[in-house]
């Protein structure tokens, strides 16, 4: 009977990698469809669905990709977008969406420092420290990584939804390019 056990939590951890591997792939049916309004309502289920898988397989690197990305696209395509439109008519509506964006874009940031610390051990710690001499370690174990240049002024204008979007993102885009290098397969 334990062999039973066993064999049934390899096959589903098994199962788990798998679709983990299918969700993070190139090609994404969000990516891919022009119905908008239709992504817009199967993206939650899919995020709430990929976590599900999370907690089957909490170091999936393509599972926590997979929800890092789709926090950010979610929280700007039909949160942040929407509250800079609401701005002009109705401000409490614009800083609800607003405060709501920011928090989902904290949760893409959260998968996406998860799946950097599985690939780069220490990587959080060293980024709330020294957040340069972080993406530098993670620029060495990549090869390349996206720039991060933005001018202060530019930046001392924006709201807090577009500072935690842009590092949300941007965090995103190490674990896509750390994920890219040729020893990644190993890592995961």
């Amino acid at each position: 009977m334990v062999l039973a056990l066993t064999g049934g939590c390899s096959i589903r951890g098994f199962a788990v990698d798998t679709i983990g591997d299918m969700l993070a792939s190139d090609k994404s049916v969000f990516t891919e469809d022009d119905d908008i309004e239709l992504i817009g309502g199967a993206l939650p289920f899919s995020l709430k669905l990929t976590e599900s898988l999370l907690a089957e397989s909490p170091k999936n690197r393509n599972l926590l990709l997979t929800a890092a990305r789709g926090y950010v696209l979610y929280a700007y395509a039909y949160v942040h977008f929407p509250a800079e439109q609401a701005a002009d008519d109705d401000l409490a509506r614009a800083k609800v969406l607003r405060a709501r964006a920011g928090r989902l874009y904290l949760r893409a940031l959260g998968f996406a420092l998860r799946g950097l610390e599985t690939g780069t051990p220490g990587f959080g710690e060293a980024l709330e420290r020294q957040p340069g001499a972080a993406a530098a370690q993670t620029r060495a174990n990549s090869c390349s990584a996206p720039s991060s240049k933005s001018s202060s002024r530019a930046s001392a204008r924006r709201s807090n939804a577009s500072t935690s979007g842009r590092r949300a993102s941007m965090a995103v885009s190490f674990l896509e390019t750390e994920m890219a290098r040729p020893n990644a397969l190993a890592d995961q």
